[in-house]
């Protein structure tokens, strides 16, 4: 899962990033979900939590403290046919007003199925395959909301969105949002009654609306990279140094990046293998501009095991 990063006006990747929103991306597959009633559903929610997660209608609202008098605001649109999360807006301080950072972005998963051999030797633990010489489909999520929950604690919430398929994928999306800090995490939680199923997963945002200006990164060796984003055509691979991609816009930054130790597929190397993506109709799909993370279904070429998603696991 990958991180958003949100700043105050005129700062860059550049320069220190406070304060930020950090959003992490991460497609957890293989892991089943509990069914939700159609509306949103507080009954396991702490209305004594520092994160606030309210409905206005069909908006859900999560605002949560992310420093010392900063607070960091998301809305999610339960219309079907609009864009999922309305709005990103950050609040510097009590007396300063909100600025929205960004408007109508979509979450995007992208699953890669292929066919795990179960009588080789080591079955589902298998290292020693090269599912890259084998046929494989991708699929793109499909999100359909109408459901939604939250559970909390003082300090922590998690709000779970949606009925979200993408080939023998079903399961939900689940972000956590954590007072205190400009980080939240997202996911796409989800399970598979086929067996045999390897995977590999692609994920990231879409900015349906409005394009950020410009997008920021390190390169392998270090050099800071910035590029307009009008100028970036259709979507390729990207590589990048300590896996964050942000995309800048007047008001703010988001970035991106997967969680440590959660996210690749095991290698004999840690080469770079391009695991980020920004640009336009990503996958080949009709999509409109976006970026994320990506996993390489080559990898280094030699064994490329893939990702496990046996039935009934939890």
């Amino acid at each position: 899962m990958n991180q958003t990063i949100v700043n105050k006006p005129g700062q860059s990747l550049r320069n220190k990033i406070y304060p930020s929103l950090f959003i992490l991306i991460l497609a957890t597959l293989g892991i089943h979900t509990i069914a939700m009633a159609a509306s949103l559903n507080l009954d396991e929610h702490n209305q004594e939590s520092e994160v606030r997660i309210e409905q206005h209608e069909s908006i859900l609202s999560v605002t949560w403290p992310t420093g010392d008098s900063s607070q960091a605001q998301i809305h999610f649109n339960m219309t079907e046919g609009q864009p999922l999360i309305e709005k990103i807006a950050f609040q510097e301080n009590p007396n300063s007003p909100a600025d929205t950072i960004a408007i109508n972005m979509n979450p995007l998963l992208s699953v890669r199925v292929g066919d795990r051999d179960l009588k080789k030797r080591g079955g589902w633990t298998i290292f020693f395959d090269r599912m890259q010489n084998k046929k494989s489909k991708t699929y793109l999520a499909n999100i359909k909301k109408g459901q939604a929950s939250a559970s909390s604690t003082k300090t922590r919430a998690v709000l779970r969105i949606g009925e979200v398929t993408a080939g023998p994928f079903q399961g939900e999306m689940r972000w956590t949002f954590y007072a205190g800090s400009p980080f939240v995490l997202q996911e796409f939680v989800m399970a598979s009654e086929t067996n045999g199923v390897a995977y590999l997963y692609d994920t990231g945002l879409a900015f349906n609306s409005n394009k950020p200006n410009t997008m920021n990164w390190h390169a392998p060796l270090g050099e800071f990279q910035s590029q307009a984003a009008d100028a970036i055509g259709k979507a390729e691979p990207l590589a990048v140094k300590g896996r964050t991609l942000a995309s800048e816009f007047p008001q703010g930054t988001i970035a991106l990046f997967p969680p440590p130790h959660r996210y690749f597929y095991p290698l004999d190397f840690s080469n770079n293998f391009k695991n980020f993506w920004m640009g336009s109709n990503y996958g080949d799909e009709d999509l409109p501009f976006g970026f994320g993370i990506r996993h390489d279904p080559k990898g280094d070429n030699r064994y490329v095991p893939w990702f496990n998603a046996p039935p009934d696991t939890h």
